[in-house]
């Protein structure tokens, strides 16, 4: 992949609509696994989702990475990004306010706080944590050009050295206390951002077995599906003779980076063309993320629409996780889709005319 041109191509898009349904699904299982009914099949299809929202993010940020020195404009990134959460966050709150007043649903399980969180974000979007991987995503799009002077500087061995330190100091040791660590987003969000950018730049498109695509996907499915071993080993009521924090970094520091990174590899060389459609539906999926992970729609989609709890104890549970899953990404798609169309442009031109009275009032002084 030495050169490989900036052009987002379909098989890119295809992965983020990947990445999102991984997301979503994890999303999903977490809302619903308090629920204790004894049934280990559906226990085994929780613990498969489960490290989708890892797996996911992991491959947005070595996306993000892999297309590191393109050119849009930061400012108007940016502005796009907190629009688009500033909409969310209130429409959020006035399908609360309807759903409330119509007696459709009464959020018996949205606590105090997560409701404070949810105004909160209506007034600054970007404080509470609720879209966390935004909280990372900002700030490495204001640096990733002082990164990237970093990185291009790099020869492979360097580029190694470099990965191996952001993997067990900023990625493996901050993974395992992540509850203290307050800035481990931002770290995560480098390592995978490294990671993409070394694919890159430092991988060639030659014979190497482990890049052939079959090769590829099935190392990929391999350590996601050991992820969701070691997540029913960690929930598991079995005694284990070391600490359980063990089984939580093998998961998510050796199993989740990479699965992420033979993912990768293998959309990264899928042939699927330049499709319209899929480009026009991986375009929303920022969008699905930011509408489906609030507060309101996350007890709304999952506990109401389509009753998580119910469905954790029917034998078919994983065919209507499934489509229940693929129904909500379906939805916040549709959604954020017209917002594109409606709102987007109109937002946009606001925006354009600020900075351009902006740039006119600074060089007048």
């Amino acid at each position: 992949m030495g050169e490989t041109s900036l052009e987002r191509q379909s098989n890119f898009e295809l992965m983020r609509i990947f990445a999102m349904f991984l997301i979503i699904g994890c999303h999903f299982v977490c809302n619903i696994y308090p629920v204790q009914t004894q049934v280990f099949l559906n226990d085994v299809v929780i613990a498969l989702y489960f490290p989708g929202g890892q797996v996911g993010v992991a491959l947005f940020f070595i996306l993000t990475g892999f297309f590191g020195e393109s050119s849009v404009p930061k400012p108007r990134k940016i502005a796009k990004i907190v629009a688009e959460l500033f909409f969310y966050a209130w429409l959020s709150l006035i399908i609360y306010a309807l759903a409330k007043y119509f007696s459709f649903y009464d959020f018996p399980r949205l606590s105090r706080k997560e409701l404070t969180e949810c105004l909160v974000d209506a007034i600054i979007p970007y404080s509470s944590g609720t879209w966390w991987f935004l909280t990372a995503y900002i700030p490495l799009i204001i640096v990733k050009d002082k990164i990237n002077i970093l990185l291009n500087k790099l020869n492979t061995h360097g580029f190694l050295i470099l990965l191996f330190a952001l993997w067990f100091f900023w990625y493996s040791v901050a993974n395992g206390y992540k509850g203290i660590l307050s800035y481990f987003a931002f770290e995560k969000a480098v390592f995978f951002y490294t990671m993409g950018f070394f694919v890159r730049k430092k991988i060639e498109p030659g014979n190497a077995f482990f890049l052939k695509k079959p090769v590829s996907l099935f190392l990929g499915l391999l350590f996601y599906l050991a992820a969701s071993y070691f997540q029913i080993l960690y929930t598991s009521s079995y005694v284990f003779p070391f600490p359980r924090i063990f089984l939580y970094a093998a998961q998510g520091a050796v199993c989740v980076p990479f699965s992420a990174f033979f993912l990768f590899l293998f959309f990264a060389r899928l042939n699927v063309g330049n499709s319209r459609i899929i480009n026009k539906i991986a375009s929303t999926m920022l969008g699905a993320y930011i509408f489906h992970r609030s507060n309101i729609m996350i007890n709304l989609f999952f506990m109401k629409i389509f009753c998580g709890t119910e469905l954790y104890a029917k034998s078919h549970f994983f065919l209507t996780l499934t489509v229940s899953i693929l129904a909500v990404l379906s939805i916040c798609s549709a959604v954020d889709f017209a917002r594109a169309k409606i709102v987007e442009p109109l937002v946009m031109r606001m925006f354009s005319a600020f900075a351009e009275k902006a740039k006119k009032t600074l060089s007048n002084q």
